[in-house]
């Protein structure tokens, strides 16, 4: 059986780690350039790293108005919910 002890999570690796996945995890769904722009944005104008909240406010400024209820609109579309389907065909 395979034990793990708290120190080995301890390490300051282990917890940037942790801390990337976690990032990752809440942007995957925002463009690259937008998390780009918010990066440099972060890099230029402070002394230590944001919370994930105030960093997504900024990668969501950078994508600008309207992109991402674009991408909700066109995900809809081109899957479209069980009911629409089954209300399209009793209205045919």
């Amino acid at each position: 059986m395979l034990t793990l002890s708290s120190s080995q999570f301890d390490s300051p690796r282990t917890s940037a780690s942790i801390a990337g996945a976690e990032w990752c995890h809440y942007l995957e769904e925002f463009p690259l350039y937008a998390i780009r722009k918010a990066a440099k944005w972060t890099v230029v104008g402070r002394d230590k790293l944001p919370s994930v909240a105030t960093f997504i406010a900024d990668v969501k400024l950078a994508i600008g108005d309207g992109v991402l209820e674009r991408r909700r609109l066109l995900a809809r579309i081109s899957n479209p919910s069980p009911s629409i389907i089954s209300a399209k065909l009793e209205v045919e």
